[in-house]
């Protein structure tokens, strides 16, 4: 009911405003100014008795900011953005009577659009400060020493806000991968770009710079994610060398070590071959000892190529 007055109300001197009544907004300011809790709620004051006002009649009546609870009224949006809890956090209901404009609808004008992307910024920084003080309305962040930036801007830096360098840090900011070195890396160049700044200059001068502050951290972040591909691949290949090289080492010694076994063998298999000139049991020791010798050789043979495979 107050948007609907609100709408219609043409602004006089101070508080003071004016309106042709209809029926509907009859009805409507006779809800509110039958009810003193509702009349008190709604920040509007009149003189005289309401009940003889006509359809028709060109009415004038005092509008101020209703109950907070109810919501802000504001003369222009450099108004509310005045306030410096707005500075902050969009209030839920507003309203800006030099453009008629309710913050529940849709058709936005351009200034409040660039409001909320500057509210989207500033969620963006909380999001890498190591944290927010609310009483103080500040983003803190530790470098060397405690960092402090307190959110403040005027009208002018809404208005001139970079809507395309907030996409593109957004664009830098979104998923998963590397989230954590991408808020880390954020949070560096924000203090870098803010050092030097009066303190309570630092939010505006990033407002200012958000295009340089958006390039800065894609540079960085592009350092970061080619210096760890190629960390990790070095690692990897490095990891293959060395185990490329231990089963190498490995083999060969297992080689030498069998290869050792067969002139030991062949002594002792010879050593104990004689001359048998019948078949009697010399001739059997004999060819126990021959068959010995061709099943220790077909299990050597079995043990290289098992090396091979290895390799």
């Amino acid at each position: 009911e107050l948007v609907q007055l609100y709408k219609e109300m043409q602004p006089l001197q101070g508080t003071a405003v004016s309106m042709v009544l209809t029926q509907e907004i009859k009805q409507s300011l006779a809800t509110i100014l039958d009810d003193d809790e509702a009349l008190a709620d709604s920040g509007i004051s009149y003189s005289g008795d309401f009940r003889s006002w006509s359809v028709g009649d060109n009415i004038q009546f005092n509008v101020s900011s209703p109950r907070v609870g109810l919501g802000v009224l504001c003369s222009s949006f450099e108004e509310y953005i005045s306030l410096s809890s707005c500075q902050l956090k969009e209030k839920n209901n507003y309203f800006l009577r030099d453009c008629l404009y309710f913050s529940k609808s849709t058709d936005a004008p351009l200034e409040v659009v660039k409001y909320r992307e500057i509210l989207r910024f500033l969620e963006m920084l909380k999001s890498c400060a190591h944290y927010f003080d609310e009483r103080a309305g500040a983003l803190v962040f530790y470098k060397d020493c405690k960092f402090e930036i307190p959110v403040s801007y005027t009208f002018d830096l809404v208005a001139a806000f970079d809507s395309a360098a907030l996409v593109g840090l957004e664009l830098l900011m979104s998923g998963k991968l590397h989230e954590t070195q991408k808020k880390r890396l954020l949070a560096e160049t924000v203090t870098d770009i803010s050092a030097g700044v009066l303190l309570e200059q630092r939010f505006s001068h990033l407002i200012k710079h958000i295009g340089e502050l958006s390039r800065k951290a894609q540079v960085g972040y592009d350092l970061f994610s080619t210096d760890f591909t190629y960390e990790k691949a070095k690692e990897e290949v490095h990891s293959f060398k060395l185990e490329t090289t231990a089963r190498l080492h490995k083999v060969i010694s297992d080689v030498q070590t069998q290869v050792l076994g067969v002139p030991l063998g062949t002594f002792v298999a010879l050593s104990q071959m004689k001359k048998a000139n019948h078949l009697g049991s010399q001739f059997a020791i004999n060819l126990v000892i021959l068959f010995g010798a061709i099943v220790f050789s077909m299990l050597l043979a079995g043990l290289l190529f098992n090396q091979y495979l290895t390799l």
